[in-house]
């Protein structure tokens, strides 16, 4: 008897239990998913909107980069060119319109590439004919690093649509730039993220069959950060690149943008020799002048008719070395090229290219300090003095 009524107890107890048990496992599976479904729905709805707010901010960031560079606002397109314009704007005398006041300053400009930067000290030669012209004069030297004949005809265009119109250009013609090749030879350094959409189509019109670049399409309004990366490490971080300072040399730049070359020593001269030539190789065989180059010099002297800007062509020293790279064939030939300019669009040539020993080169084409003053001082002497009055007496 007791062990039945044990047993009904416990039934008892159990029957007991499970109400409570049932109920609970009910309110949980009734009640708690619906909870926590409202919370799910809430949350993926705040995370679409999220994505949604943050995709709109990155192409409306985007978008507006793009903008800010491709008007400009932003110097970031071509670091090159916004750092030497920099330079100019503080010269507010190349900014006047021209003018015969003879009180009035006479601008010369040179304009060519880093052998042109790196020879062309334009404050030296200012001072060294100022007297002899009766007359102030002012000189800059607007030459860039790898600006060959294309380059400078965009950046020459650049000028004159800010009103920077020079009485005198002289105008380096680079024999490494003025070569046949498709892609040409300056392509190396003339990257398309650095054009304007009009200067595609002028560089087209040279004879490069350029494509453009991305950053004139969506890629540019949807991922300019991407697109001009490459400009933007440039401007503002240039130890970045691949080529440790980039394209620009603004720290060395003195007011006028002429840029000291440093002295090289004998020993380390072969070296810095070897890496001229091994740069120069794909022209170096059968060299020959044509191509886009040599358009686009026609084209800067054309802009220079066109403007009333007295022009002259300008051969850079090399080393003695480096001329016979050429062969003598190749060296004829960009001397025929010059003076068939020359005749053709009535301008004078300097052909500078044996005016120095081969102790005054850095590498075989680029001054060193000491050989920058001895060219500016000949080139003074010998040429710009004579050149600027010969062209005032006629006018």
């Amino acid at each position: 008897m007791q062990t039945q009524s044990t047993a009904i107890n416990s039934d008892y107890k159990n029957r007991l239990r499970c109400p409570q048990i049932t109920s609970v496992v009910t309110v949980d599976s009734t009640v708690t998913p619906r909870r926590n479904r409202v919370h799910n729905r809430w949350s993926a709805s705040q995370s679409r909107m999220a994505l949604c707010v943050g995709v709109i901010g990155f192409v409306a960031f985007q978008s507006i980069l793009n903008l800010a560079i491709q008007s400009d606002w932003v110097p970031v397109r071509d670091p090159v060119w916004f750092e030497k314009f920099g330079l100019l704007e503080k010269h507010p005398a190349f900014f006047v319109p021209p003018t015969d006041d003879p009180a009035a300053p006479i601008r010369l400009m040179a304009l060519g590439s880093s052998r042109t930067q790196l020879a062309f000290d334009a404050t030296s030669l200012c001072e060294q004919i100022s007297s002899q012209l009766g007359q102030p004069i002012e000189a800059f030297n607007f030459g860039c690093p790898a600006a060959g004949a294309m380059t400078c005809a965009l950046y020459l265009n650049r000028l004159i649509e800010k009103d920077v119109k020079p009485d005198y250009l002289l105008v380096e013609i680079h024999p490494g730039f003025v070569t046949p090749g498709q892609p040409p030879f300056e392509s190396r350094w003339l990257h398309p993220y650095r054009l304007r959409p009009d200067e595609v189509t002028r560089l087209r019109s040279f004879g490069w069959d350029v494509e453009s670049p991305p950053q004139h399409g969506w890629s540019g309004w949807l991922m300019a950060t991407a697109s001009y990366r490459m400009s933007l490490l440039n401007r503002y971080a240039p130890v970045m690149l691949p080529c440790p300072f980039g394209l620009t040399l603004g720290a060395r730049s003195s007011p006028d943008g002429f840029v000291r070359g440093e002295e090289m020593s004998r020993e380390r001269y072969p070296r810095a020799l070897a890496r001229t030539k091994l740069d120069y190789s794909p022209i170096l065989v059968n060299y020959q002048t044509g191509g886009a180059g040599t358009a686009a010099i026609r084209d800067i002297l054309t802009q220079c008719h066109e403007y009333g800007i007295t022009a002259a062509l300008m051969l850079m020293p090399e080393s003695s070395e480096h001329r016979s790279w050429y062969g003598e064939a190749g060296y004829a030939d960009v001397t025929n090229f010059a003076q068939g300019l020359g005749r053709e669009f009535g301008v004078p040539v300097v052909d500078a290219r044996e005016w120095l020993p081969d102790e005054g080169f850095a590498d075989g084409h680029h001054l060193t300090g000491s050989g920058a003053d001895m060219f500016t001082e000949r080139l003074a002497k010998e040429f710009v003095a004579s050149w600027i009055t010969n062209r005032k007496v006629r006018r």
